[in-house]
């Protein structure tokens, strides 16, 4: 599936809220669920796109790594098994007495067996790993010292501390184990990697 923007998917626009993201979503399910569109392939797959966009953007987890890695660096993070775990819209799609989600599902994304959205059996896994970019000054490098790293973790705005030895910084990669996203299914947190750089400046070479 193309990475479409999930805010224009749904026509949205990034910061909207819970009720407008649930609003846009209703009417456009309604639109193109497929008991409505029978054997129309453009409806199923424009059916399947805001089903994925109302899954990330309904939870707040998941929105909040949307929001902060773009959809780009959200699919590196995320299967599409992922995100549609605990993903459940049988209430909206009762409303209208239309097809319950598990069998829609199971049908055009072939999501049968052990895995069914809002619960099946559960699945240990690790967290989504982070990835930042650090760069520090010259001076910075020369002194050493410890720098805070600001980052949104699962929804939460966190810091971890990073040292920088003196004369002789860490550069590229670095790893700060059990700082990324909360493990699944009672599996460790994933882990926050620090690709570290030095600044220019025209004073040092």
């Amino acid at each position: 599936m193309a990475q479409q923007d999930y805010y224009e998917l749904l026509g949205l626009k990034k910061g909207a809220t819970p009720e407008e993201i649930k609003k846009a979503y209703r009417k456009l399910a309604v639109k193109y669920h497929p008991d409505k569109n029978p054997g129309d392939k453009k409806a199923e797959d424009r059916f399947k796109e805001i089903n994925e966009a109302y899954a990330v953007l309904s939870d707040p987890q998941k929105k909040a790594q949307y929001d902060q890695f773009g959809s780009a660096g959200f699919h590196q993070r995320y299967s599409q098994e992922d995100i549609f775990r605990g993903f459940n819209a049988n209430d909206i799609f009762r409303e209208f007495n239309l097809g319950g989600s598990d069998d829609i599902f199971s049908r055009i994304f072939g999501m049968g067996g052990g895995f069914r959205q809002g619960g099946g059996r559960s699945m240990s896994r690790k967290g989504q790993d982070f990835e930042m970019a650090l760069v520090i000054s010259f001076q910075e490098a020369f002194d050493g010292g410890e720098k805070r790293v600001a980052y949104n973790r699962d929804g939460k705005n966190e810091e971890v501390a990073v040292r920088i030895p003196a004369g002789k910084p860490q550069l590229g990669a670095g790893i700060d184990a059990g700082k990324g996203g909360a493990g699944i299914g009672g599996g460790p947190s994933g882990d926050l990697y620090l690709n570290v750089s030095l600044r220019e400046d025209s004073r040092y070479s």
